[in-house]
């Protein structure tokens, strides 16, 4: 079970986000590009740390460098979902609860208690994940609003207009 859970946060998890994070790139999407290959990153680095400590290459982590493995994380997670609170509702409620499962995390070090709760607020955020990555998906090809994820107007009440690479005025983006 170990092997199907490290093979696919190497490659599900990681390097098929951090591939989505330079195609990101390419597609003038800085956040998603930050995201995505941060995350991807993240997941081929604890599949190694896990692959390491399994297969005996070196001891295991203390709790304390996994608490701060998992607190470093949470802060960086933090700042991104206050990011988020310009592009869409859900997209802020995911990232929140990514914050919050790694700060659960890092008390699960030290508490079963924490260490439970953090799993089913894992579930309920990759749930909510999913949620978005289809609406995303199914809104983009149908050309619609079918699956709403609460965007947000720009700052400026200006949006680019990618067809013409220029700004123009918007209303509202729902």
């Amino acid at each position: 079970m170990l092997n199907l859970v490290l093979a696919h946060g190497i490659f599900y998890g990681g390097c098929s986000q951090f591939a989505a994070g330079m195609w990101e790139f390419a597609a003038n999407n800085i956040f998603g590009a930050s995201a995505f290959s941060t995350f991807g990153a993240f997941w081929i680095s604890l599949s190694v740390y896990i692959w390491a400590h399994e297969g005996k290459l070196y001891e295991m982590a203390s709790e304390l460098d996994m608490t701060i493995f998992f607190c470093i994380w949470g802060v960086f997670v933090t700042m991104f979902t206050l990011i988020t609170t310009r592009i869409s509702q859900v997209h802020f409620m995911v990232f929140g609860g990514v914050a919050a499962l790694f700060f659960l995390l890092a008390m699960g070090e030290h508490s079963a208690a924490m260490k439970k709760c953090g799993g089913y607020v894992g579930i309920a955020t990759g749930a909510l994940a999913i949620y978005l990555g289809y609406a995303q998906l199914l809104n983009e090809v149908w050309k619609g609003n079918y699956l709403p994820i609460g965007l947000r107007k720009p700052v400026n009440n200006r949006t680019v207009n990618k067809s013409k690479d220029k700004f123009s005025d918007v209303e509202d983006l729902e």
